[in-house]
């Protein structure tokens, strides 16, 4: 669930990044397969860190609560990491779980902090998981999947994952990459088919980077005017009132509009 792509809009955030430099090494440490050593930081009933974290760990932080919520953070999240590798094109990603799968845990580059437009964009990104592959959208498995199934699980016939599967993901057939595809080259083949498809070359990913990215976009962008296939994808997140709300929410946050 790693995100990659260039921000896509402006916002007056920029303001509150300054970035001072990674975590002390007093903390907790653990090693990241993308981004080495991380620094864990433990989430409290309120949102606050522990332990109490400093220059980017804590903007990174702030940021997110922004886009998520205080409630969100607190009841969504048990873990936050943040390493610094400018060698990984990983800026962030979230994952569930694996031993409460209700639950989810946060991770960060710092190497990609000072760059606000990006973060924010990356942020929302991550996001878009939550909200497309908790357990309430896809419960783990338990036999056969007659919908879409996904490393997390199968997606309820109800879910917004799936919709935007049978939506925008089946009339490619098997020429689409899998669900769970992370393979860049298969991408950029798929994307170089169907450029005006996607919001940006890691959509063609997979249909969970497809629904993040676009959903990123969704946020972010003006509202489409027209019928084109990208703009269906963005007027799918326009006709859910939660999406709805939620984009308002982060417009407000962060002065977007």
């Amino acid at each position: 669930m790693h995100s990659r792509r260039a921000a896509v809009a402006s916002t007056l955030f920029a303001a509150m990044l300054l970035i001072s430099g990674c975590a002390t090494s007093s903390h907790i440490q653990a090693e990241d397969d993308d981004l080495g050593a991380v620094d864990v930081y433990d989430i409290g009933a309120d949102a606050t860190l522990s332990p109490a974290p400093s220059g980017p760990a804590d903007e990174i932080w702030t940021m997110f609560v922004g886009v998520v919520t205080e409630p969100v953070a607190a009841d969504t999240f048990n873990s936050y990491r943040v390493g610094d590798s400018a060698d990984s094109d990983t800026m962030a990603y979230v994952s569930r779980d694996l031993d409460d799968p209700t639950e989810w845990m946060l991770v960060a580059n710092a190497a990609y902090a000072d760059d606000a437009d990006t973060l924010l964009q990356t942020l929302i990104h991550e996001y878009a998981h939550v909200l497309s592959l908790n357990v309430a959208q896809v419960p783990e498995p338990s036999g056969d999947c007659d919908t879409l199934e996904l490393s997390e699980g199968c997606a309820l016939p109800t879910s917004f994952i799936y919709a935007f599967q049978t939506d925008f993901w089946d009339a490619y057939g098997d020429e689409a990459p899998g669900p769970d595809n992370d393979d860049s080259e298969v991408a950029d083949a798929f994307y170089a088919a169907h450029e005006e498809d996607f919001v940006s070359d890691y959509a063609a990913t997979n249909v969970t980077e497809d629904f993040a990215e676009s959903f990123a976009a969704f946020v972010l962008e003006a509202e489409p005017d027209s019928d084109s296939p990208l703009a269906q994808k963005l007027d799918f997140f326009w006709a859910v009132p939660e999406f709805v709300q939620i984009r308002a929410h982060i417009s407000e946050q962060f002065g977007l509009e």
